[in-house]
């Protein structure tokens, strides 16, 4: 089970990597925090979600703090780009819940209810995946198994005696 698990864990833990080297854009907590501060903004906000969503999990952070601002549509777009980095953002979902029964704006509890519901799908889609990758990961077992147990079986049938035929079977 561990050895099944360890190759998908290490694919996850470097997909974050991988997203940061091939998209050029900066994870770290500061640059994710002004990035964060871009939501507002109309003529920045697609490139500022693209990034945020491309940092997955460790955008989380920075956008939950940005749940108690006073200005309402970072709050909004805040809970907008949540809902859209799906599992990714499941850390936060006691900081949605929060929003739901707190905030003020019935715009933003609508739309941290719609974020909930994308987290939760998020989810059920990346558990399907892993359940793919794990029968990928089987399918090859199990192909190498039964052509070992056609090699065995045309070695015992064999007739050529060798010094390490026993062994060998």
């Amino acid at each position: 089970m561990v050895r099944r698990v360890l190759p998908t864990l290490t694919i996850l833990a470097i997909v974050p990597l991988i997203a940061t080297i091939s998209y050029g854009q900066s994870c770290t907590p500061d640059a994710l925090r002004q990035t964060v501060a871009q939501l507002p903004d109309h003529q920045k906000r697609s490139d500022a979600q693209k990034t945020l969503i491309q940092c997955g999990e460790l955008s989380a952070v920075p956008l939950a703090e940005s749940l108690s601002s006073p200005d309402a549509g970072l709050r909004l777009y805040t809970v907008q780009t949540l809902g859209q980095m799906g599992w990714n953002a499941e850390a936060v979902v006691p900081n949605l819940l929060a929003v739901i029964q707190e905030d003020a704006n019935t715009q933003i509890r609508h739309n941290a209810v719609i974020a909930l519901d994308q987290i939760v799908r998020g989810g059920e889609a990346d558990l399907k995946q892993l359940q793919g990758w794990q029968i990928q990961e089987i399918q090859p077992l199990i192909d190498l198994k039964q052509r070992l147990d056609e090699v065995r079986t045309a070695l015992s049938d064999d007739e050529t005696n060798w010094t390490t035929k026993a062994a060998d079977r």
